[in-house]
């Protein structure tokens, strides 16, 4: 079996071994120094505001649990592309709908062309057939999450949050 870690050096030669004096632990690559952890623990009232989050969340209803019966109250993934460099008709840039009964939509990402994405899967749809209808898509998004800041992932949020707030 193969170790491996980040930062650990496999020497083949002279005599095949490990070196671990360059790994390192838990690296944060947004602060590798860790000064901005730490300035935000100074802050009078980051930790009572993080706290406060986390007790808002834990107060919010988790949806009722999917039983073999009742495959409806699943979560439904709809991957509205995976990767490409420009919208096109067989490939879009990034984006992932998940829809969680009871609670609403959350679209990961929003590359150039989500919209027309969400029509080409939705817009025909009245809301029989399993699928609901692209208005009641789009309306019920309740999170836009944006992984990173590359046009790929970004450049389509505000048609859709334009088409959200009609």
């Amino acid at each position: 079996s193969a170790v491996a870690d980040a930062m650990l050096i496999h020497h083949l030669e002279p005599t095949p071994r490990l070196d671990a004096t360059e790994v390192r632990g838990e690296f944060d690559h947004l602060d590798p120094d860790g000064k901005f952890r730490q300035r935000l623990q100074e802050l009078p009232d980051y930790v009572r505001m993080c706290e406060t989050v986390r007790a808002r969340v834990a107060e919010l209803p988790v949806p009722p649990a999917a039983t073999a019966a009742d495959p409806a109250a699943d979560p439904r993934i709809t991957l509205l592309g995976t990767g490409a460099a420009l919208p096109s008709r067989y490939r879009n840039v990034s984006s992932t709908l998940v829809d969680v009964p009871g609670y609403g939509g959350i679209l990961l990402d929003a590359g150039e062309g989500t919209l027309g994405q969400l029509f080409r899967k939705f817009g025909g749809c009245d809301g029989g057939g399993g699928l609901p209808a692209y208005a009641d898509v789009v309306g019920g998004i309740r999170v836009l999450f944006i992984s990173h800041m590359h046009a790929d992932h970004h450049i389509g949020a505000v048609a859709v949050i334009l088409e959200w707030l009609r």
